[in-house]
C-alpha cells in the first residue's frame, strides 16, 4: 500500500491543488483533440487518409515544440510563456473546424493541425519544474503524481469527446476541448510564482551535452516503440475479434492501471536505486507484452493490459527521475527532449507495428512492444552510469 504521508505535503498546499486541476484541464487536448479532429474530418470530408495525416501533423508539431517550449520555460519562466502558448493552441484548434468544413485543400488542414500540435500544453514539464520544491530529497512521489494526472487527462479527453460527439457533433467536441485546454493552461501559467526562469549566466548550453541525458533519451525512444505497439496492437486485436469499439475500453483499462500504478509507486520509500527499479519494471513489462502476443480473448487481453498499465507509468516516472538525476542546467528543456524522444519512438513503433498488424494481426505488434522493452532493459543493464536513489538534480 502507498505511504500517504509522502503525498500530504502536496495535498495540503492550495497552490498544488490549483495547479493539479488546471494541468488536468490543459492536458485534455492531448488525447481529446486528435480524436475530435479525426471524427470531424471523417464526417465532413470522408477521408481516413486526411484524418491520419492531420493526426500525424499534430503529433509531429508537438514533438518539434517540446524542447523549444522547455527552453522558453527555463529561460523566461512559465508565468510568461504558458498564457501565450494557451492562446495559440486554442486559436489553432478553433480554426480547424471551419477549415475542415471549407473547400480548401487537405494540406491546409494538415498544416493547421501541425500548428495546433506546436502549442500542445507543456504541463508535465512545468509541473516538474514548479513542484520540485515540494520534495527536497526524493522526487519519485512528485513525478508519480504528475504521471497520474497526465494519464487521467489522456483517459478523460477521448471519453469527453465521445460523449459530446454523440449528443452534439465533432465540431462541438473540438470547441469544448480547445476552450477547456486553453483556459486550463492559462490558469496554470498564472498560478505559478514569477521568477522561476534560470539566471542569465545559467541559460547557455544544452542538456543534450550531458551524457546521462542522452542515455535516458535512448531509453525513452525504445520504450516509446513499445507504447506504439499498444496503440496499434489493441485496435488490431479488437477488430480481428469482431468488436472494434472495444479498443477504446481496452486502452482505458491500460490508463486506469497506469494511474493506480503511478500512485502506488510514488507512495513507497524505495531502498533501491532508480536504475535497479527500472531494471525490474522493464523486465515485468517484457513479460506483460509477451503474454499478449498469443491472446485472442478480449477479456483476457483487458486483464493483462490492466496489470501491464500498472508498470508502464512507473517506467516513465523512473525515466524522468533519471533525467533529473543527470543534472542538466535546463531541466524543462531536458523534459521537452524526453517528450520528443518518446513521441518519435511511439511514431516509429506505430508505423512498424501497423505494417505487421495489417498482414499478421495483433500478435507481432505486441511482440514489437516486448522487443522495445527488452532492448531498453539491455541498455539499462549495460549503463552503469544510470544510478541514483531519487535525489534531485542540482539546478546548476
Amino acid at each position: 500500500m502507498p505511504d500517504l504521508a509522502l503525498y500530504r505535503p502536496l495535498l495540503a498546499d492550495s497552490r498544488f491543488r490549483a495547479q493539479a486541476l488546471s494541468g488536468f484541464l490543459a492536458q485534455l487536448s492531448q488525447g481529446g483533440a486528435v480524436l475530435a479532429l479525426i471524427l470531424l474530418i471523417q464526417q465532413q470530408r470522408g477521408s481516413l487518409g486526411l484524418a491520419g495525416a492531420a493526426a500525424a501533423g499534430f503529433v509531429i508539431g508537438a514533438a518539434i515544440a517540446r524542447p523549444i517550449q522547455g527552453r522558453l520555460i527555463d529561460t523566461q519562466g512559465p508565468r510568461r510563456v504558458l498564457p501565450l502558448i494557451a492562446v495559440g493552441h486554442a486559436a489553432a484548434l478553433l480554426a480547424l473546424a471551419p477549415l475542415i468544413r471549407s473547400d480548401l485543400a487537405g494540406i491546409a488542414v494538415v498544416a493547421m493541425s501541425l500548428v495546433a500540435g506546436l502549442g500542445l500544453p507543456p504541463v508535465s514539464q512545468t509541473q516538474r519544474l514548479v513542484w520540485s520544491g515540494f520534495a527536497a530529497e526524493d522526487r519519485t512521489a512528485i513525478y508519480s503524481v504528475i504521471g497520474a494526472i497526465q494519464e487521467g487527462s489522456i483517459l478523460t479527453g477521448p471519453l469527453l469527446v465521445g460523449v459530446l460527439t454523440g449528443v452534439a457533433s465533432p465540431s462541438a467536441a473540438l470547441l469544448v476541448v480547445a476552450v477547456t485546454s486553453g483556459t486550463g493552461l492559462a490558469w496554470l501559467g498564472l498560478s505559478v510564482p514569477p521568477g522561476l526562469g534560470r539566471s542569465p549566466e545559467d541559460r547557455g548550453g544544452s542538456p543534450l551535452r550531458e551524457r546521462g541525458v542522452r542515455r535516458v533519451l535512448v531509453l525513452e525512444l525504445l520504450f516509446g516503440i513499445a507504447l506504439g505497439g499498444i496503440e496499434i496492437g489493441v485496435p488490431a486485436l479488437a477488430t480481428s475479434e469482431g468488436h472494434p469499439s472495444a479498443a477504446g475500453f481496452l486502452l482505458a483499462l491500460t490508463s486506469v492501471g497506469g494511474i493506480a500504478g503511478a500512485l502506488v509507486y510514488g507512495g513507497q520509500r524505495w531502498p533501491w536505486s532508480a536504475r535497479a527499479r527500472l531494471l525490474v519494471l522493464l523486465a515485468v513489462a517484457v513479460v506483460g507484452f509477451a503474454l499478449l502476443v498469443p491472446v485472442k480473448s478480449l477479456v483476457l487481453a483487458g486483464a493483462i493490459l490492466l496489470v501491464l498499465g500498472i508498470f508502464l507509468t512507473p517506467v516513465l516516472t523512473t525515466l524522468i527521475l533519471l533525467l533529473d538525476l543527470a543534472s542538466p542546467r535546463l531541466l524543462a528543456e531536458a523534459f521537452g527532449w524526453s517528450s520528443t524522444s518518446s513521441a518519435i519512438g511511439s511514431g516509429v513503433g506505430a508505423a512498424l507495428t501497423g505494417a505487421l498488424a495489417q498482414h499478421h494481426g495483433a500478435g507481432p505488434a505486441f511482440a514489437a512492444g516486448a522487443a522495445g522493452c527488452g532492448l531498453a532493459l539491455l541498455v539499462v543493464a549495460r549503463s552503469r552510469g544510470l544510478s541514483g536513489t531519487g535525489q534531485p538534480a542540482s539546478p546548476g
